[in-house]
């Protein structure tokens, strides 16, 4: 059981299903937030920012019991090889 959670990219596809998921199973008896770069369509709580800037990562993760990172860009075609390995794995590791 966790009481206080963060989900990257919740207000995505898989996100919104992760979501959905911990607060139907009862693994979370507080908060879900997500951290987007926008608002979440569902209109739960999220933070605003990027998965690749340290500062937004560190407020949002400051707090909680557990993370889960599903934040991505989906498909080839929605950045350079080198921009989805940094926001599909590396996320906030300084490049170098």
């Amino acid at each position: 059981m966790f009481d206080n959670v963060l989900v990257t990219g919740a207000g995505g596809l898989l996100g919104g299903y992760v979501v959905r998921e911990l607060a139907d199973s009862g693994s979370v008896t507080g908060q879900i937030t997500g951290l987007d770069l926008s608002a979440r369509a569902d209109g739960g709580a999220c933070a605003i920012g990027a998965v690749t800037d340290l500062d937004t990562v560190r407020k949002a993760v400051a707090g909680r019991d557990a993370v889960v990172h599903v934040a991505a860009r989906p498909n080839i075609w929605s950045g350079t090889s080198e921009d989805i390995i940094r926001v599909n794995t590396l996320a906030v590791v300084p490049a170098g």
